[in-house]
C-alpha cells in the first residue's frame, strides 16, 4: 500500500483532497485515515485490509506546507517563473486571479480548492535565459491542468500563500479605488465596465479584447470630459 513519506511527495491534486478531509469533522478517527489512504490507494484494496494493517500515523500528510516562495519551476518539463510585481500581470491575469480569491473571507480554503488556477495566473513560461515567451491561447488551461497532476504542494505551495495574502490587500485598495472611478463616469463607461467584469467572472481566459474595449472607451469618456 503506497503512503507518502512527506509532502514532497503529494501532488497538488491530491492535497486537495487532504486538506478537505483535514477541515472535515470525523467521529471516528480511522474513518479519516481510511480517507485519507483512499487518495494514493485503490478504496477496494484499503477496506480489505485489516484494521491492524491500517493503525499507521498519517500525521505528517496533515501538516502545513513549506511556505517557502520559490520563483522558478520547472512544470512537465518545461520552465516558469513567479511575476516580480503585481504591475507585471497582463490586467487579463490580475481579474483572473482575483476572481479566483473574491471568496476568500466566506472560504478560507479557496486558495488551496483553486490552486492550480490561481497559480496559472500568476506563473509566465520562460526560455532557458529567463525570458519570457510568448502565451498560447490554451496556456492557462494547459498549465493549470499540469500543476493539479505533475507539480507536487511542497514546491508551490509558498506561491500560493503569498498571492492569496497579496490579493487581499489588492482586492480592497482596487475596490476603493473603482468606487471612486465610477462617479465619475458616463453611464457608457459604467456598462463597458460591468460588462467586462461579468465576461472576467465566467472566463479569465481570452480577455484582451475585453479590456482592450474597455480602455477605449474609457479614453473617449476622459476625451469628452476635457
Amino acid at each position: 500500500m503506497r503512503i507518502p513519506k512527506s509532502l514532497k511527495e503529494v501532488l497538488v491534486k491530491d492535497y486537495i483532497q487532504i486538506n478537505k478531509i483535514r477541515s472535515a469533522e470525523y467521529e471516528n478517527p480511522f474513518t479519516r485515515t481510511i480517507d485519507l489512504l483512499c487518495i494514493f490507494n485503490d478504496r477496494k484494496d484499503v477496506l480489505k485490509c485489516k484494521p491492524s494493517e491500517l493503525a499507521v500515523d498519517l500525521s505528517h500528510l496533515l501538516e502545513e506546507p513549506s511556505r517557502i516562495l520559490k520563483r522558478n519551476f520547472t512544470i512537465n518539463g518545461k520552465n516558469y517563473a513567479i511575476v516580480n510585481h503585481v504591475n507585471d500581470l497582463e490586467a487579463g491575469q490580475y481579474m483572473s486571479f482575483t476572481t479566483y480569491l473574491k471568496g476568500f473571507a466566506d472560504n478560507p480554503n479557496v486558495h488551496i480548492d483553486q490552486m492550480p488556477d490561481i497559480l496559472a495566473s500568476v506563473i509566465y513560461p520562460v526560455d532557458k535565459n529567463n525570458k519570457v515567451m510568448a502565451i498560447e491561447p490554451s496556456y492557462y488551461r494547459n498549465l493549470s491542468d499540469d500543476i493539479r497532476n505533475t507539480v507536487t504542494i511542497d514546491e508551490i505551495y509558498g506561491v500560493a500563500v503569498f498571492f492569496c495574502n497579496l490579493s487581499r490587500s489588492l482586492m480592497q485598495t482596487t475596490q476603493d479605488y473603482l468606487n471612486q472611478k465610477l462617479e465619475n463616469m458616463t453611464e457608457q463607461s459604467k456598462t463597458a465596465i460591468l460588462e467586462v467584469a461579468k465576461d472576467l467572472e465566467s472566463d479569465g481566459v481570452g480577455l484582451p479584447h475585453s479590456i482592450t474595449s474597455v480602455m477605449e472607451t474609457l479614453q473617449k469618456d476622459l476625451t469628452t470630459k476635457k
